[in-house]
């Protein structure tokens, strides 16, 4: 909401955990204007850390997540694809035969206290940045932001 509504640098940025058990990644991307890149890196930052310091989830923010999440699910299963990749990740994931029957239950169950300290742990990991870009108009701007040390690499990977 930050970079689409307030900011105008971007028409939607998202955030996700990967799935499954052990270790998962939380990622947060989008596609921002090229000019905004380096601002929109030290805005997400700025909300990442907010999470851990002084702004955490608010109660508005929560029941609108919980809302997303429950209303959203029953469309997701209304292909045979989409079904088909729940039911892989259900397998995969190794979660319970009533994983999705009991899915908003546990969703509604969740405490505002339980998601910001989720938060904390999440937002309080030392982030990699990967930007895609043109990089005759960004780099310099994100080279100044000091969120980390820049490597380029090629469209194949490898390291200029």
């Amino acid at each position: 909401m930050k970079l689409r509504e307030e900011k105008g640098w971007s028409y939607g940025a998202h955030s996700r955990h990967s799935g499954g058990q052990g270790t998962r990644m939380f990622i947060a991307g989008g596609s921002v204007q090229s000019d905004k890149t380096a601002e929109s890196m030290i805005e997400t930052d700025k909300l990442l850390k907010g999470v851990t310091g002084d702004a955490p989830v608010s109660a508005q923010e929560l029941a609108s997540a919980k809302e997303s999440m429950t209303r959203r699910l029953s469309g997701e299963w209304a292909s045979e694809s989409s079904i088909t990749s729940y039911l892989v990740d259900q397998a995969i994931d190794r979660l319970p035969a009533d994983y999705y029957q009991t899915y908003a239950v546990r969703i509604e169950g969740e405490s505002l206290a339980a998601v910001n300290s989720a938060g904390r742990e999440v937002a309080d990991q030392t982030a990699v940045w990967i930007v895609v870009g043109d990089r005759s108009k960004i780099e310099s701007k994100i080279r100044a932001t000091g969120l980390g040390e820049v490597i380029v690499v090629d469209a194949d990977g490898v390291k200029l």
